[in-house]
């Protein structure tokens, strides 16, 4: 459940993440959120420390438990013009987070829009801290390259 009293908004659980994004994507009138995926790595972690740069669509993370690094969705297209810096919590400064992808489809084979959401694994601290548009299709393959 969120909890929306404070400056920022909490969850108390990584399923969290799903709902706030959703919230915050329908704000935008051009977007509907179609699809949501919950990021696991191969290991069975959920928690992560990341790597984004906002103006390039990048986004890294390396799992705290097995300590391995995807850069996520289309990411290592943008590796080299990349000038990535470290996520840290907004309300906490904490640099663990859990994470989220909701996905915005032209169609059931083409990715419009990704929103990558966080929630904090210390206070609980919900945000989008990336997104990007997707410039070609077929991309479906992005949905399970989170």
């Amino acid at each position: 459940m969120i909890d929306t009293s404070g400056r920022w908004w909490k969850g108390s659980d990584p399923g969290d993440i799903a709902e706030y994004l959703k919230l915050l994507i329908q704000q935008d009138a051009a977007e509907t959120p179609h699809k949501y995926r919950s990021v696991l790595c191969a290991c069975g972690g959920e928690v992560f420390n990341v790597r984004f740069d906002r103006s390039e669509g990048f986004s890294e993370r390396r799992c705290t438990a097995c300590g391995s690094t995807v850069h996520m969705l289309d990411s290592a297209e943008s590796l080299k013009d990349a000038r990535p810096k470290k996520w840290r919590c907004q309300g906490c400064r904490g640099t663990q987070c859990n994470l989220g992808v909701w996905f915005s489809m032209v169609d059931a084979d083409t990715v419009r829009w990704v929103y990558i959401g966080s929630r904090c694994t210390q206070c609980g601290t919900l945000g989008c801290y990336v997104d990007w548009k997707v410039m070609y299709g077929p991309s479906r393959d992005l949905l399970d390259a989170v």
